[in-house]
């Protein structure tokens, strides 16, 4: 049978069941059977729109090669294939090329082979908590599958075990629950190798990379978190600092199961790599006064990492800048944590939008700064904001208002992962190392002529 839902063309067919999904033609990248109207009454049966949304909701199997370009289907099927009627400047099948975004509904328990074979944009992929059989080859030249998105709690018994066995490379897992981000979760990319031991012909299996550990988490269907953290330092010492440090980040921000011991190794590894761009700014120091031996400039390679309430703590009658400056004069080299949430007094260390940076996650690295006297922040290293997140920043700061900007929609919808994040570091380090008293001297811009005029005044000279 044909169904029209959601500007989308479905052919199904009854199995013993529910229904099974064999072809979608739709308009966009984006396939979602899984929307569904809300407040539904029984008197809404009656209205054809509403019947066939809940004809659809009754999918649980999605055929072999269901969006695949090789057309794989019963003979009984074929005709009614051939006799869709579709205008193809508008319509397209979803196979191949076409799909970016597939959301199934949560009735879907089966999945055939090679369901989504070369799929080649196909970035993410929306399921259920029900899923019990995947097909071999599901996601077989799927080159940019990178997120996996969940309606279930973390603590749920899902079919993603089965999901993630047929997915090697690295993948995202994003746990969604009543339209809030639960979790997320990341699972490192692996490979497996089987090399002949002549001349016997035996053959070794070798796996490499720590995904395929992360994949084996499960106990009973749920995800063994406790049994994840435990794989973290082989990962950390086997895996690219980008990886290790997403799993990091992730275990942090959603601290489902997350032990004591396991959250210092995590956050010990976050100020390890805080430490390494330290190390890297310094060693950028020592070569640049290897090439212009008349410069002077001394950084301090020992960090030290303190939260904005700890600061207020210590300083309670000073400012957030005369905080910072006094510590900074002190301590030469600091990362200051957790910078936007309200502190003890009421107040806020440093402004941070609430749809910027994680205020949990945001911190500045700061030296001090000879020419002006001052700390000098060359970073923010904030981690940008998610659903889950803006939320709950947008409320703390009033702006609520917000969540119907285009955007901010996209986020709260989950289609976007993060916000995106930007900065002036790189000029700054410049600043720093050459010991610049202004911006403008290290880059070339366009200033008011006060700044030029007071630039002037102090022998400053601008770009």
């Amino acid at each position: 049978m044909i169904r029209e839902i959601n500007e989308l063309i479905l052919l199904l067919d009854k199995n013993e069941t529910g229904f099974t999904l064999y072809r979608v033609f739709g308009k966009s990248g984006t396939v979602d059977i899984a929307d569904r109207k809300k407040d539904q009454t029984n008197k809404d049966i009656e209205n054809e729109d509403l019947y066939i949304k809940r004809e659809c909701d009754k999918i649980n199997k999605i055929a072999p090669y269901c969006f695949s370009e090789k057309l794989h289907l019963p003979e009984k099927l074929q005709n009614e294939y051939d006799e869709i009627d579709i205008d193809k400047t508008i319509y397209h099948e979803f196979a191949g090329e076409f799909a970016n975004s597939i959301k199934l509904p949560d009735g879907v328990m089966q999945i055939g082979n090679n369901a989504f074979y070369n799929c080649k944009k196909l970035e993410s992929i929306t399921i259920g908590k029900n899923i019990k059989e995947v097909g071999s080859d599901v996601f077989m030249n799927c080159r940019s599958l990178n997120k996996i998105y969940l309606r279930s709690d973390i603590s749920d018994i899902t079919g993603l075990k089965q999901v993630l066995s047929r997915i090697s490379s690295e993948i995202e897992v994003t746990y969604i629950k009543e339209e809030k981000v639960i979790a997320k979760v990341l699972y490192p990319e692996y490979s497996e190798v089987y090399d002949e031991i002549a001349p016997a012909h035996i053959f070794g299996r070798n796996i490499e990379g720590e995904g395929f550990r992360a994949r084996q988490c499960f106990d009973g269907g749920k995800a063994d978190m406790n049994q994840y953290d435990t794989i973290f330092p082989k990962a950390s010492a086997e895996e690219s600092v980008k990886v290790a440090g997403k799993i990091a980040l992730y275990r942090v921000m959603y601290p489902y199961m997350l032990g004591s011991s396991s959250e210092v190794l995590y956050m010990d590894y976050l100020k390890n790599t805080v430490t390494r761009i330290v190390e890297s700014i310094c060693n950028a120091l020592d070569e640049v006064k290897y090439q212009y031996e008349n410069l002077h400039t001394e950084l301090c390679r020992d960090i030290t990492f303190i939260t904005s309430q700890e600061l207020e703590d210590l300083y309670p009658n000073l400012t957030p800048k005369e905080r910072e400056n006094a510590f900074v004069k002190e301590k030469k080299t600091v990362f200051i944590m957790q910078i936007g949430d309200l502190l003890k007094s009421g107040e806020r260390h440093d402004g941070r939008a609430p749809d910027y940076d994680d205020w949990k996650l945001n911190g500045d690295l700061l030296f001090w700064h000879e020419p002006l006297q001052c700390a000098l922040e060359v970073s923010s290293m904030g981690i940008r904001v998610d659903a889950k997140t803006l939320d709950e920043q947008l409320t703390k700061a009033g702006c609520d208002e917000r969540r119907n900007l285009t955007f901010h929609k996209m986020l709260l919808n989950n289609e976007l992962p993060l916000t995106i994040g930007g900065g002036i570091g790189q000029s700054r380090i410049c600043m720093l190392l050459l010991q610049k008293a202004h911006v403008g001297e290290v880059q070339a811009s366009i200033w008011d002529e006060h700044t030029l005029e007071a630039c002037e005044k102090a022998g400053i000279e601008i770009l």
